[in-house]
């Protein structure tokens, strides 16, 4: 709660701000409280003339007060909104409190000092803050001095003045402003005190100065001429002997010699200025006291004090000489600095018979002028003593609520005059006495046991004096509606209590807590708390605290106000073009945000999100195409938040409707048009289909229409997908089985399915194909030729292997070898017996075959045989090489080149080796191509 800066006979403004909330819920209890009095209720106001209601459209609501006054600025304030409360008295500080002068708090004195100054003095009764005041005449600018200030409750009485240093013209009209929180000029009229005031002065006095002054000058000129000629000597000569001449004599003369002395100024003295302010020192019994006169060092100065025998001075000293014969001589002296004009008087062990008045007179010698003179009162300090509050010493001070009380502090006075002040714990109230002082206040519930001090300060205390009472207040109840734990509002399935807070004096005689204007039960009631183990939304409503004692009765009344998540439902109507969606929430607060709308499938797949208004509906165009109608089919769901968490804690719910738009059906996303079967049997055909509708027909034909259409035989309910809206979503289908027996070649062909609803038909084409390892001979006469075609060609090959079997035979019995490259298959050796002793010679017969035989007729076979002999070859070799010589690097015994040109040999030779190896060379003449081109070559027949 704030307060800008006020002023009295004006308005002010408080202001509640609500922190928790952004707006302000008008059916939501607001209340303001002044103290104990309810001035403001919902707008309702107590004293219209006095107080408004101020809405504004945020989170705040303000009270104007008008006509600002005391008991305004000083009362308690309460502003309440729901629950929650906020107590604050108003903070009186120099920024935000002003209390500026007026005409009839203002006094404007004018007057001289007693060293002939004019001065102003402005005396504010009530001001608040201090004020800074200035004064301008004749261009130039002066502050005023603070000269006293008086603290009351809520404004000061203040006193300045400023003082001229010398005289000003007549007729000046000062312009004087004074600054608190704004400035405020002072009106002033002309200044009075100037030099025509003066002059009135002069002509008034002037016959009888000049009379006086006239008698005086004769009488003195008289008396000096008569001295000048009795005596030559200088007065301070003379001065000096008759005091050495009295105290010889034991006689005192400088009283009659000053007398004489100074016979001649009295008058003037007398009539020119008065003696001159007296200032007052005060002390204690056996303090020692100096009581200082400054002069020129040229001065002759005396001093005078308390008479007696009924006198008014005595004279105490001439210069620094102390007159013997007074009883308290020997504690008198004269000390300071005579020779820069210090004459002080020193009195030492002062008691009561001290008292009185001391006066320096003093008198420059070299310029002759009038003298000048200084009082001084001296008194014994006495301590104020028997202090009492209220004339009593119970301290407890009663009261009552609103009623005027007066604390009158009162002691027996001392010296000097103490003061009497009184304080409210550490803040200053007010200062006055002496003797006396009382202090009046309107008390309020919360001044009840509140403590107040009187506190006494005096010169002559050592320790202040000091009294404190307690205040008892007698107020009539005071209830104030609380929920605990402490929070704005209630969250539905939370516990609690409601609880009604009462301060009474004297004690309440009924405390109740109604609801609806209906009384609560008090069997969940503890110490005027109703307990709730779960508030629940039917907990809200208007509770009423009421409680009274004998000063009266008093009531506060508050929401409860219980949040809890939006329950959220939807309807939707059809329009031509359109789907129009209503989200309908219940819920507190009931502050709502509207996500996007969502549109699931029937398995709540996400397809489409709509933003929809701020007031919870939305329109859906339809689809155009009625094939595609059932896309809109689907889950619609509007989620909401108010900020309040359900029970699992979730902060925005939601509500949803399914709609469902008829349409033909659909083929799933996946079917097979391929599909296979055997002969002679059963193939059954699939199809899987999506309608949201009953279906009505679902038959299968062959495409080239030479059968009937023949229906399924069996529906299964089947998960599949088909395409919302781009989106593939997850549908609940139908997978339809068709029987179809295939007992013909031309049964496999291309089916048409057809699927029907009320709303229209659809169709695919299935291709039926044969299974290749389930596959039948189509006709006697295809099994036919399969048959004779193998034996056919099992014959053909056996008559192939024959032959080339028996060609191999005679081959081999002809004994013709292959010829074997030997850089190719050098190990391919004919089988070499070791058994052999000898190599028998060729016969004849056989060289001359061998010398016919057609090379390249041979190198064909051999290629023949040699795959023949393969196995055996090989045997042979690795026989023969496991029992070989080898060189060093590891290989058998080279072949040697044989050079045909350089040999003589018969045309047949035998070549005998340690290898036992049969080798024949044939002569160059039946070498062939082939042979010429290997060069060196063998023959190696196998034996």
């Amino acid at each position: 709660m704030a307060a800008r800066a006020w002023d009295f006979d004006r308005t002010m403004t408080l202001t509640c701000t609500i922190n928790s909330r952004d707006t302000i819920d008008l059916e939501v209890t607001r209340q303001w409280s002044k103290g104990a009095e309810l001035i403001a209720y919902k707008g309702h106001l107590d004293k219209p003339s006095k107080y408004s209601e101020i809405l504004s459209t945020r989170n705040k609501f303000s009270l104007l007060i008008k006509n600002l006054t005391v008991s305004d600025v000083t009362s308690i304030y309460q502003c309440q909104y729901s629950f929650e409360t906020c107590t604050k008295g108003l903070n009186i500080d120099t920024e935000n409190f002003e209390y500026p002068p007026s005409d009839k708090t203002t006094q404007v004195l004018y007057n001289y000092t007693t060293e002939g100054n004019p001065f102003i003095q402005l005396h504010f009764t009530k001001v608040f803050p201090l004020p800074n005041c200035t004064v301008k005449i004749q261009n130039k600018q002066f502050n005023f001095q603070v000269n006293s200030v008086n603290n009351h409750t809520i404004y000061l009485e203040v006193k300045l003045i400023y003082t001229f240093e010398s005289e000003i013209v007549c007729d000046l009209e000062p312009n004087v402003v004074c600054h608190l929180i704004g400035d405020y000029p002072i009106h002033i009229e002309k200044f009075k005190p100037c030099k025509k005031k003066n002059v009135n002065l002069v002509v008034v006095l002037v016959p009888l100065f000049s009379i006086c002054l006239l008698i005086s000058l004769v009488v003195c000129v008289v008396i000096c001429i008569r001295r000048r000629i009795h005596s030559k000597k200088t007065p301070e000569r003379e001065y000096q002997e008759v005091n050495q001449n009295s105290q010889n004599n034991n006689k005192m003369v400088h009283g009659r010699y000053l007398n004489d002395r100074l016979g001649c100024f009295i008058c003037i003295v007398a009539i020119v200025q008065d003696i001159g302010a007296q200032n007052i020192v005060y002390f204690e019994k056996g303090e020692s006291v100096v009581i200082a006169c400054n002069v020129s060092p040229t001065s002759w100065c005396i001093w005078d004090g308390p008479g007696v025998n009924g006198s008014e001075f005595t004279t105490y000293s001439d210069m620094t000489t102390i007159d013997q014969r007074l009883p308290n001589a020997h504690r008198l002296t004269i000390i300071g600095n005579i020779s820069v004009g210090e004459y002080n008087l020193h009195i030492s062990n002062v008691s009561s018979e001290d008292e009185g008045y001391y006066r320096c007179s003093c008198m420059d010698m070299d310029i002759h002028e009038r003298p000048m003179e200084a009082t001084v009162s001296l008194k014994m300090k006495v301590p104020p003593s028997n202090l009492t509050v209220n004339g009593e010493n119970t301290g407890v001070i009663h009261g009552k609520e609103g009623h005027q009380l007066d604390l009158n502090c009162s002691v027996e006075m001392g010296k000097p005059e103490e003061s009497i002040l009184w304080y409210n714990s550490s803040l200053l109230l007010g200062k006055g006495g002496p003797r006396t002082f009382t202090w009046s206040i309107v008390p309020q519930r919360y001044d009840h046991e509140r403590t107040f001090t009187c506190i006494v300060n005096s010169s002559a205390l050592r320790v202040p004096l000091n009294k404190s009472i307690m205040l008892d207040i007698k107020f009539k109840p005071y209830t104030t509606i609380s929920v605990k734990p402490t929070k704005l509002s209630r969250i539905e399935g939370s516990n609690g209590m409601i609880c009604c807070e009462v301060q009474s004096n004297p004690p309440v005689l009924f405390t109740w807590l109604l609801k609806n204007n209906g009384k609560l039960e008090i069997g969940n009631s503890i110490n005027n708390c109703f307990v709730f183990p779960s508030f629940n939304r039917n907990d809200s409503g208007h509770y009423t605290c009421l409680a009274g004692n004998n000063i009266g009765r008093s009531n506060s009344s508050n929401e409860l106000n219980i949040l809890y998540p939006a329950r959220v439902t939807v309807n939707y109507s059809l329009r031509p073009d359109y789907i129009d969606f209503t989200c309908n929430v219940a819920g507190e607060p009931n502050n709502y945000s509207f996500l996007p709308w969502i549109h699931e499938s029937e398995f709540h797949k996400k397809i489409r999100l709509f933003n929809g208004t701020r007031l919870g509906t939305l329109p859906v165009q339809r689809t155009n195409n009625i094939s595609k109608q059932y896309e809109d089919s689907g889950y619609y769901i509007c989620r909401v938040s108010n900020g309040i968490p359900d029970m699992n804690g979730k902060k925005v719910q939601k509500g949803m409707t399914f709609v469902t738009f008829e349409g033909p059906p659909t083929f799933l996303l996946g079917n097979t048009k391929v599909q296979y079967g055997a002969f002679d049997n059963t193939a059954s055909l699939w199809v899987q289909v999506y309608s949201n509708i009953e279906l009505l027909s679902c038959t299968i034909r062959r495409s080239d229409r030479q059968n009937n259409e023949t229906s399924y035989t069996e529906e299964t309910r089947v998960i599949g997908y088909v395409v919302f809206h781009g989106v593939k979503v997850m549908v609940l289908g139908s997978k339809l089985l068709f029987d179809v027996y295939i007992n013909r070649n031309d049964d496999f062909t291309n089916y048409t399915v057809k699927v029907c609803n009320k709303k229209g038909c659809i169709y695919m084409t299935l291709e039926l194909r044969a299974n290749n390892n389930n596959t039948k001979s189509m006709s006697f006469v295809n099994s036919s030729w399969q048959i004779l075609g193998s034996l056919f060609g099992g014959s053909l090959f056996i008559s192939l292997f024959w032959n080339i079997y028996c060609f191999l035979k005679r081959k081999k019995n002809s004994g013709i070898h292959t010829i074997v490259p030997l850089e190719v298959q050098y190990d391919e050796i004919g089988d070499i017996n070791f058994t052999s002793a000898n190599i028998q010679v060729l016969q004849n017969n056989a060289r001359e075959s061998i010398s016919s035989v057609n090379l390249q007729g041979l190198e064909r076979t051999s290629n023949i045989c040699s795959s023949l002999d393969k196995s055996s070859s090989s045997d042979s070799s690795e026989h023969s090489q496991s029992i070989s010589l080898l060189n060093e690097d590891g290989y058998e015994h080279p072949y040697q080149t044989i050079d045909l040109g350089n040999i003589e040999m018969h045309p047949y030779t035998t070549v005998w080796s340690n290898l036992y190896q049969n080798t024949t060379i044939f002569p160059n003449q039946i070498m062939t191509n082939y042979d010429k081109e290997r060069n060196p070559w063998l023959i190696i027949y196998k034996k």
